[in-house]
């Protein structure tokens, strides 16, 4: 695991002043260059948290439900031209968690994309920028479920699969190169695939999947970075607007939506101590695990079923905080006998641990000390045993 966050930040920072650097020298509006900056600043931001923080006790969405804002890029795709360029959505949603891996989502998102060529038949690829007075303006809304792989974690990676239903519309801002959040010009007259004229307007059942990580700075604040892709059902009709100045040769009757995006969702409820121990799920080691309030480690929330570590537990240790010393004697009962024989001398010093000393004042001092070694002596009966 990383933990020297600090030292990341520079060459992070470097990287995004680099990248802002290129974005002044292209023929970007000032919206544009704005926006893709802000994107690169809060993809650094994240990372920059995540070469810092570990893992989370708990992160735990069960009970609980947010509210949270996107903002993101998006491309219209699958039409028998690449014409639309990379442009802007923002969305809102409510999530509500049903367990620790599984939550459901509602979302409204709403953007646009604008044709991203100039030449017939040239492909737009990756392009954010765009000479036309053509916005399509798409809103989109999803019902969704999500799978959270680690949900013990502040980093957690998750999938999602979301039914919705979009409506797009072709619209003409009149030559102004930018416009208002939801552009609001006429609706073109273009051609569908058949080479029929049509409003430039249609709404269309979606399916679609995401996939994305969920960051959590505590409990109750995340932020998300995903992609998602949507397939629109049945659309046969020129979403980006080409035909209405190329002819119907070119219609881009796009079916497919990619989006790349950046969330941020505030939880709200949910149960702050699940195993009622005492101990926040954030703070608590064991949150579906109660402490056993022993008075021994009790503030990590897990319960130390073997205080003294002696194999045997508490409930049926009758020295719980004193490891039994296992030398074959009286080990059941958790307590350490450390002078088996009862002597008064304690077996560590007892050549004889087993048989008692006879206290007839003759050696019962039991040792002796050579030079080189230490031996200890013992009278048992009419025979000496020692030890080296």
């Amino acid at each position: 695991m990383i933990q020297s966050g600090p030292p990341c930040r520079p060459m992070i920072l470097s990287m995004l002043l680099t990248h802002a650097a290129e974005f002044r020298e292209r023929p970007f509006g000032g919206e544009r260059t704005v926006k893709r900056i802000t994107i690169l600043t809060l993809t650094a931001l994240l990372l920059a948290g995540l070469v810092q923080v570990g893992p989370a006790q708990a992160n735990d969405i069960s009970e609980k439900w947010g509210l949270g804002a996107t903002f993101g890029e998006m491309k219209l795709v699958g039409g028998q031209n690449d014409y639309s360029n990379v442009d802007q959505n923002f969305g809102l949603w409510y999530r509500a968690g049903l367990t620790p891996r599984w939550s459901l989502d509602a979302a409204f998102r709403f953007g646009y994309v604008r044709p991203g060529v100039t030449t017939p038949g040239e492909d737009a690829g990756l392009t954010f920028d765009s000479s036309h007075a053509f916005y399509t303006n798409i809103m989109h809304g999803t019902l969704g479920v999500r799978y959270h792989f680690a949900p013990d974690r502040r980093f957690a990676p998750y999938a999602g699969l979301h039914a919705g239903f979009l409506d797009f519309r072709v619209r003409d801002e009149g030559g102004n190169s930018d416009v208002a959040l939801i552009p609001d010009g006429e609706i073109v007259v273009g051609y569908d695939e058949s080479g029929r004229r049509n409003d430039l307007s249609s709404a269309h059942l979606t399916l679609g999947a995401t996939l994305g990580t969920e960051f959590f700075f505590s409990d109750a604040v995340s932020m998300d970075l995903a992609l998602r892709y949507s397939q629109l059902l049945d659309n046969s009709l020129d979403n980006i607007g080409a035909s209405v100045f190329w002819g119907p040769d070119h219609t881009d009757a796009n079916d497919g939506l990619v989006e790349a995006f950046v969330g941020l969702t505030f939880y709200f409820g949910g149960n702050s101590d699940k195993d009622d121990d005492g101990i926040p799920n954030e703070n608590d080691a064991c949150p579906e695990v109660p402490e056993d309030m022993d008075g021994f480690q009790d503030e990590d929330g897990c319960p130390e079923l073997d205080n003294d570590g002696d194999g045997l537990n508490d409930d049926c240790d009758q020295c719980p905080d004193q490891p039994e010393d296992m030398d074959g004697f009286q080990d059941e009962d958790g307590c350490p006998d450390p002078d088996n024989d009862g002597d008064g001398v304690i077996d560590a010093s007892d050549s004889c641990p087993e048989t008692a000393e006879d206290m007839d004042g003759f050696q019962d001092e039991e040792s002796r000390w050579t030079p080189t070694v230490v031996r200890w002596w013992r009278k048992s009966g009419p025979n000496w045993c020692w030890r080296a």
